[in-house]
């Protein structure tokens, strides 16, 4: 994995998930997809931004790669677990929910 240390830009940051994660993905390594998407969180940027930029637009490139021929069952079945195992681990690192205020609905 590259060092994104030094980018500051968010879509570049994003772009540089993206690759990270599609390689994961590709390579089934579980750990490497969870590292691209935290180190994009750890730089800066929104979660929402890497749910929708990085995770989903990499299972698109998936489902694409698929129709075409050119993954497996297996691997689509396999990118896919991966992606959703990464969203469950950035469900579990946001933080809680702020406590309601007294008497507040």
């Amino acid at each position: 994995m590259t060092d994104i240390t030094a980018v500051q830009d968010v879509g570049a940051v994003l772009a540089h998930a993206r690759e990270e994660l599609w390689r994961a993905a590709c390579a089934r390594d579980e750990y490497a997809a969870g590292q691209a998407v935290f180190t994009a969180l750890d730089a800066g940027a929104a979660e929402e931004d890497v749910l929708l930029d990085v995770v989903a637009a990499v299972q698109r490139k998936v489902g694409v790669e698929w129709a075409a021929d050119r993954f497996t069952v297996a691997q689509e079945h396999a990118a896919t677990a991966i992606h959703d195992r990464v969203i469950a681990a950035m469900a579990h690192r946001a933080p809680p929910p702020p406590p309601r205020a007294p008497g507040g609905t």
